[in-house]
């Protein structure tokens, strides 16, 4: 009997098996007749067909959450309010700090971040601990200093705290960089409990404060850190130009706030300031609280050969940095409006002016680690009469009359001398 032969009579014995395989239209499977013919220690073509399949079906979606959730059940099961800082900030929100140039911002978002860190209550007030993420756009050797002086005048040491800086500014409207600030967070053991962001100005270089669409953008994207690790998000603010009671930029960014607090001087002086909510939106607001700087010596030593060495510049010097003491809580902040007259459109746009000079000077000594709040810089007179000139509103000669309308209107201060006389707003 020929192979052929041999095949047909094996294939006949086992008909019942395999069927009709005479008719192609029959639809018999030819993996059946050579599984039998051909065997494989690892399975059958038919077996391995049904692997396959098997594996290429797609596998059952899990259900989405549920879009709807009845009122009833959430009445009945309400959650325990949370705060980043008891009766302060509430937690998982996006709040701001706004104030007007070195008034003492970055020292209450400095201080806020190491209690968080280490645990320890913030002026009475208990914190949620956790890591935190501080996004610096204001110079690092700065905020190390004022780092340092929080801790020795706590004596909470930071050398083990869970406080990520960054080395240069967050662009937030650097998708790359917003990627890699991401994968680098989402490498922390534990994700951060607070983000700070100091400050929009340096946050936001290359967009538009007072455009909706640019400031929706960055609030987007504050937002999507804040869900992505259920974290409170902290944005340190500068005020108007014309005004210290109110942040500037666009009106997206006061509704975006879930927590708003203004900075502002008191009309007490040695460099006091008041903190005031301006906005909680859905708690009570807290009781205005008042500060003043202190001056805080940074530790140093000698090494072996009697090297100075630790917190020294490079003439072997004591550093020095500022913390805040709370005081009395009962001054009122000088808002820039109150007992004065109303400022006409020009006289405003004069006041902006000196602002921002005066602004760019502060940032030039904090970044320098030069900046005495007690002691704000002056703007000579001859610098803020050029910056007018540049504006269309002062055709000609008539931005000299401007200081000293501003001075009598006791919204800037006059220093220096007769000959070289400065200013500064107040």
């Amino acid at each position: 009997m020929d192979e052929w032969q041999l095949n047909d009579a094996l294939l006949a014995e086992h008909s019942q098996l395999l069927g009709s395989y005479q008719d192609d239209d029959q639809g018999f499977d030819p993996a059946v007749v050579d599984d039998y013919l051909n065997p494989s220690p690892i399975g059958s073509q038919v077996q391995r067909k049904a692997m396959q399949e098997t594996m290429a079906a797609p596998t059952t979606a899990e259900p989405k959450p549920r879009l709807l959730k009845s009122l009833s059940g959430l009445l009945k099961q309400p959650k325990p309010l949370q705060w980043a800082v008891k009766g302060l900030i509430e937690h998982n929100t996006i709040a701001t700090i706004f104030g007007p140039s070195g008034g003492g911002k970055s020292f209450v978002a400095i201080s806020l971040a190491a209690a968080v860190a280490t645990g320890r209550d913030w002026y009475g007030r208990k914190v949620k601990q956790g890591p935190v993420l501080y996004l610096n756009g204001e110079g690092e050797a700065g905020i190390l200093r004022r780092f340092k002086a929080w801790s020795v005048d706590t004596g909470e040491p930071l050398e083990d705290a869970p406080i990520s800086i960054t080395e240069r500014p967050v662009l937030f409207g650097n998708t790359e960089l917003l990627n890699q600030l991401s994968a680098e967070v989402d490498e922390m053991p534990v994700p951060p409990a607070l983000v700070v962001v100091d400050t929009l100005a340096r946050a936001t270089a290359g967009m538009e404060e007072n455009s909706a669409k640019d400031m929706g953008l960055f609030v987007e994207a504050l937002d999507a850190l804040r869900r992505r690790y259920g974290c409170t998000v902290l944005v340190i603010h500068h005020t108007g130009k014309s005004t210290i009671d109110a942040a500037r930029g666009s009106s997206a960014l006061k509704a975006a706030w879930d927590v708003e607090i203004g900075l502002a001087p008191t009309d007490s002086d040695g460099g006091r300031f008041l903190l005031n909510c301006t906005k909680m939106k859905d708690a009570e607001r807290f009781d205005p609280m008042a500060f003043k700087f202190r001056s805080v010596p940074l530790p140093t030593w000698q090494d072996e050969d009697g090297t100075p060495a630790g917190w020294i510049d490079e003439d072997g010097e004591q550093l020095k940095s500022a913390v805040l003491d709370l005081t009395d809580s009962e001054a009122k902040p000088d808002t820039g409006t109150e007992g004065r007259k109303r400022l006409s459109e020009k006289e405003a746009i004069a006041l902006s002016c000196l602002r921002e000079l005066h602004d760019k000077q502060v940032q030039a000594q904090m970044e320098s680690d030069r900046y005495d709040p007690s002691n704000p810089p002056h703007v000579l007179k001859d610098d803020w009469y050029e910056a007018m000139k540049l504006h269309a509103a002062f055709p000609k000669d008539t931005h000299r009359q401007y200081p000293g309308k501003l001075e009598s209107a006791k919204y800037v201060e006059r220093g220096g001398s007769s000959r070289y006389p400065t200013y500064r707003p107040i």
